[in-house]
């Protein structure tokens, strides 16, 4: 797979092609990135108990969101009023979880956790544990010994999907530099005031490259000489050993244009989708859910019965997939498949849905069939919907 990185006025565009340069995943971030995943001195504007929850100034126009059930022994206070869990007032060490989406203020932990290209160190639990997706049995036995022998008290290690088949000193060596640097943002904020920032993560972009799996990325590549550096920067730690960087400079041929990334993005922008078979998607996002609805159309299965509908819903479960991921959907998400009266097809369509999205690197979870036989899906809101980013200064 190769990653196209494009940049323009204060964006940049990041796609993820396949080997038949089909996009996997889109993104379109600020320039400089959001703060999400950024460590830093909060200040206490007001505690709703019926919420229940506190708003966090963390210098944004809207107050950010923590959940009262977020506090525990692990929080640092670095200013208290009283000797209540929590008042207006208080100043507190915090992490930023999610950016703001729509009418929706940014989240922010006070567990807090620093990645890297293998790993995640957290504070909370002492314990060592992997990636759902890292199915080596024999590649976990021969690691947890290892990292439990260098893990710090009161810390926790996950070993990310990318940790799998990489090289154990560099995984070791990472987690003791994360550790490092977690246990220097504790004694630091102890005499930051509020509003300081402790720690800055990575601009979004990058973050996104940084977490696509080395072993299914070959090359990445941008015409921008900024945002080059700015990789050749930080290479170590975004980009696995076998992956290619390259600068693009043909001046007859623009990159937007070799890989048609225009034809990409309009495509899902769109509201329909085109099935190989003839038959479509119809997406429809909405203020509480997205709706995808699958049409049969032109459909080129014959015969009809519960086959044809079961081969245009597997083809249509495969693209909805796809398209979730491609488009950055996120929470509800309902589908409305071709009605099919067989139970046995019905709960086989289910296990490849589930299978599909199990490819997504965040995390997707297929709820069930209601009994008006729609498909429910949740998808962790992360990131802002691909048609909110300002994406489309990239087209024309």
């Amino acid at each position: 797979m190769k990653r196209i990185l494009l940049h323009k006025e204060n964006k940049v565009l990041s796609a993820l092609l396949d080997e038949q340069d089909r996009a996997v995943d889109i993104g379109c971030f600020d320039e400089g990135g959001s703060n999400l995943g950024s460590i830093l001195i909060g200040r206490v504007k007001d505690v709703v108990k019926n919420i229940p929850a506190a708003f966090v100034d963390i210098g944004t126009d809207i107050n950010a969101y923590l959940p009262l059930d977020d506090l525990g022994e692990h929080t640092v206070f670095t200013k208290k009023n009283g000797k209540k869990t929590i008042v207006p007032g208080d100043e507190v060490l915090v992490q930023i979880s999610r950016e703001p989406i729509k009418t929706k203020p940014a989240s922010v932990t006070t567990m807090l956790s620093i990645s890297g290209k293998y790993a995640v160190v957290a504070d909370g639990r002492t314990s060592v544990s992997f990636s759902k997706k890292i199915s080596n049995t024999e590649f976990k036995n021969a690691l947890r010994p290892q990292l439990k022998e260098i893990l710090a008290p009161g810390y926790s290690i996950i070993l990310r999907t990318n940790s799998e088949g990489a090289d154990t000193d560099d995984i070791l060596a990472e987690v003791k530099d994360l550790q490092e640097k977690l246990s220097d943002i504790y004694k630091r904020a102890q005499y930051q005031t509020s509003l300081s920032h402790l720690y800055d993560a990575l601009p979004d972009w990058l973050s996104d490259l940084r977490d696509t799996r080395d072993d299914s990325l070959d090359e990445v590549i941008t015409d921008d000489e900024t945002i080059y550096n700015q990789i050749v920067s930080v290479a170590d730690d975004v980009l696995g050993a076998g992956v290619n960087l390259r600068l693009y400079d043909d001046r007859q041929l623009p990159l937007i244009k070799a890989y048609s990334i225009e034809k990409i993005l309009n495509d899902a922008l769109s509201k329909r989708v085109w099935l190989k078979s003839g038959g479509y998607l119809v997406i429809e996002p909405t203020e509480c859910l997205t709706a995808i609805d699958v049409n049969s159309g032109k459909s080129d299965y014959k015969g009809g019965g519960a086959l044809s509908a079961y081969k245009l819903n597997l083809e249509a479960a495969r693209e909805a997939a796809r398209q979730i991921r491609l488009r950055n959907l996120s929470g509800i998400i309902i589908i409305d498949f071709v009605n099919m009266a067989d139970e046995e097809m019905k709960e086989q369509l289910l296990k490849e849905l589930r299978g599909f999205l199990a490819q997504d690197r965040v995390k997707t979870t297929l709820v069930g069939m209601t009994r008006l036989e729609l498909v429910e899906v949740t998808r962790k809101k992360v990131h802002k919907p691909l048609y909110q980013t300002g994406v489309e200064i990239f087209i024309g």
